[in-house]
């Protein structure tokens, strides 16, 4: 209890015995500005009973009623930033829900016009040329790949004693057949264009060819490959090769 409680307390003792014995008890047991108000107004029956203004018992219950107000006061503020935290998170959640429906919407969108455009692309004979292309190109490169892990096995193989991991070899001669399986439907898919294979070394294959590998491999792209494989046309033609070998 604090200094001022007691002296209050003992104030009331000498007209209300029964009044220090309820203040008190509320002065224990209040937490917070609420809890204080409800004890308050447990006894404020008593509190507004007759009382002379003049005399000190007088002048304690208007203290009281000033401390009570006070309280009300407070509670009130409180409930007021409670209120307005609520109001604000509100907000903020409605402005979230709205700028993900926003950013939902614009994708809907960029999606809706990318199929417009791929279906567009893949009435053009030469963009698929370009496609079909990449496909053989990007099944060549892993063909090597897989041949040149076979003639390394072997070779470490000669020099290390003559043991050759089957499982290993295996493994890169099914790479060698899917990717000639893939390449020869990749040309049949061209004969149907009525169109050759394009060079590897064309630009455009290239780019695609070095774009699906760094895709496949996890590889961080500089700045300029970045913008490359990541431009319209780009995202188009792979989106197509995507489409047009799931392998890839």
């Amino acid at each position: 209890m604090t200094t001022a409680a007691a002296a209050l307390a003992m104030v009331l003792a000498a007209s209300d015995p029964g009044l220090e014995a309820a203040w008190n008890e509320c002065l224990r047991e209040a937490r917070a500005p609420p809890q204080l108000l409800e004890c308050n107004a447990a006894f404020s029956g008593h509190l507004a009973g007759p009382a002379e203004p003049d005399t000190e018992h007088g002048r304690l219950v208007r203290a009281i009623l000033n401390v009570r107000q006070r309280l009300a006061d407070q509670a009130l503020a409180e409930e007021l930033r409670r209120a307005e935290a609520r109001q604000a998170a509100l907000e903020r959640a409605a402005a979230a829900q709205a700028e993900k429906e926003r950013r939902e919407a614009a994708e809907r969108e960029t999606r809706a016009a990318t199929e417009h455009l791929l279906a567009a692309r893949q009435e053009n004979p030469r963009f698929m040329q370009l496609a079909w292309s990449s496909v053989i190109c990007r099944w060549t490169s892993i063909r090597t790949d897989a041949k040149r892990e076979i003639e390394k096995e072997r070779k470490y193989a000669r020099e290390g004693g003559g043991v050759v991991d089957l499982g290993a070899l295996h493994a890169e001669q099914q790479r060698m057949r899917r990717a000639d399986e893939h390449s020869e439907h990749a040309r049949s898919e061209l004969r149907n264009w009525k169109a050759k294979p394009l060079p590897c070394k064309e630009t455009l294959v290239f780019a695609a060819v070095v774009c699906l590998a760094a895709d496949e491999e996890h590889v961080e792209l500089d700045e300029d490959l970045r913008a490359t494989c990541h431009s319209l046309d780009m995202t188009l033609l792979l989106k197509t090769i995507h489409r047009a070998d799931s392998y890839l």
